[in-house]
């Protein structure tokens, strides 16, 4: 039955129109009773727009909003929606689409990382330097861009040879509405007018930027895991905002947390300690670990001068995969360490000295992570990717495995067996897969290392 649900899931979000010219107008929400309006955009195969109602001016910068929604604007400002074009990485990842796909890298990109530009058919060359144009640009996916949706998006990202471009927004910015969650808003003020959408509480608002499928490669699927399981249904049972957009009891947090940090700034900066905080809370329940699988447990002594049978099972318990979104560019592993009554390490698995080693791919070590491929290549920009080979673990998956670590005859009395699952936003691979990385290996210091807390077990092994 869940196979089957996944498969027409993702079916319904595959399809693709094959029309030169693209309008933003092909979808309605067909749920709302509501004549929810949208202005309209056109762009051609090679993202050009041709037309559109949208001129960036209609947008109002986010430091409007401060005024009212203070605690909003400054978590938004640590988010990754506010950040999506700064990151050194997206900048070069975006510098070789551009100069790879000439015709098209650069609208391919900004769709989702800049969805203003999109929408209006601007460059960034085509703003002047300091003006509230080029603000407003600027600020990516902020305020304004987001609270002025009116309908839902039903259509994955889909990318090929000959059309690079097919995101597809509805919105209404520039008439002094802004649209929410909020059923009974306040409308006591002279700012704006305030609009309730259901939309807001669906998970399909993320669908847009959050499932893209590269020459029928499915690289970024996090909306067809989430919908792959029958527990998480179009209503707010599980849904993408009640995880990352969590209600603290008077607002919705807009930190949007995921997995990602401004690796820019040292990980003791004041912005991304409060990152890490939100993001080690989100990750706290993420996967739960055993020391046991389907047909056998450890046991609660051993012997020197053996070998020690260790049956493990971890089980993904959030909403998508792990690692979920870029997992080409993130990996999560199982470190688990067989400790002396000394705490001295015996047998290692899984462990480095700093967050920029390398990983061991082996057949001792569990990782969990993607490779993006261009025939044997492994690429890291999805725009040069053809296929792709996925071991995340499954959304609800239980992954189970079994280590053998042998015990030296000098061991006496006690054992400790540690396991922890480990994920990083960043794979340290990535700073030498291109040139232009070279004068960033700095940030390699920057990359957290965040430890699942459900995820870490332990037990007293005693020898005889």
């Amino acid at each position: 039955m869940k196979i089957f649900l996944y498969i027409n899931f993702f079916l319904f979000f595959t399809i693709s129109c094959n029309e030169n010219i693209k309008k933003n107008n092909s979808v309605l929400d067909e749920s709302s009773n509501e004549p929810w309006p949208f202005k309209i955009y056109e762009f051609d195969s090679d993202g050009n727009i041709i037309n559109s109602e949208i001129d960036i001016l209609d947008f109002q910068p986010s430091r409007d909003c401060q005024a009212c929604h203070p605690n909003h604007v400054e978590e938004w400002k640590l988010s990754s929606h506010y950040r999506s074009t700064n990151s050194q990485i997206f900048k070069i990842a975006f510098e070789n689409a551009k100069e790879s796909h000439f015709d098209e890298g650069d609208r391919f990109c900004v769709q989702c990382h800049s969805p203003k530009l999109f929408v209006t058919g601007l460059y960034e060359s085509d703003l002047e330097e300091g003006s509230l144009a080029s603000e407003i640009a600027n600020e990516n996916i902020g305020c304004d861009f987001c609270h002025t949706q009116t309908r839902l998006n039903f259509n994955s990202l889909i990318v090929n040879d000959y059309n690079l471009i097919d995101a597809e927004y509805y919105i209404n910015p520039g008439e002094g509405i802004k649209y929410g969650s909020t059923v009974d808003p306040d409308t006591n003020n002279n700012f704006h007018k305030s609009v309730y959408n259901s939309i807001y509480k669906d998970s399909r608002t993320c669908l847009p930027c959050h499932n893209m499928i590269i020459r029928d490669a499915p690289v970024h699927m996090t909306m067809a895991e989430w919908a792959s399981d029958p527990f998480n249904d179009m209503a707010d049972n599980r849904s993408c905002q009640s995880c990352h957009m969590s209600y603290n009891g008077e607002y919705h947090s807009h930190m949007f947390s995921g997995i990602d940090i401004d690796l820019t700034k040292p990980l003791d900066h004041e912005d991304n300690q409060k990152r890490i905080a939100s993001i080690t809370s989100l990750l706290d329940s993420a996967a739960i670990s055993y020391f046991n699988n389907s047909e056998d447990s450890i046991k609660s002594y051993a012997h020197s001068n053996d070998t020690l049978q260790i049956p493990f099972s971890i089980q993904n318990k959030t909403a998508h995969n792990i690692p979920t979104g870029t997992s080409e560019l993130r990996e999560a592993w199982i470190e688990l360490v067989v400790y002396n009554k000394n705490n001295e390490p015996i047998c290692e698995f899984g462990t480095i000295e700093s967050n920029k080693d390398f990983l061991k791919y082996n057949n001792h070590n569990i990782i969990f992570t993607s490779w993006l491929k261009n025939g044997q290549d492994t690429v890291y920009s999805s725009i040069e990717a053809y296929d792709i080979i996925n071991n995340s673990l499954k959304i609800n998956e239980t992954f189970e495995w079994n280590y053998s670590c042998y015990i030296p005859g000098d061991i006496q009395d006690s054992i400790i067996v540690k396991s922890r699952m480990r994920i990083r936003p960043v794979k340290p691979q990535l700073f030498y897969s291109d040139p232009a990385f070279d004068e960033y290996f700095h940030l390699l210091d920057n990359i957290p290392i965040f430890d699942i807390e459900q995820s870490k077990i332990e037990k007293t092994i005693y020898i005889h």
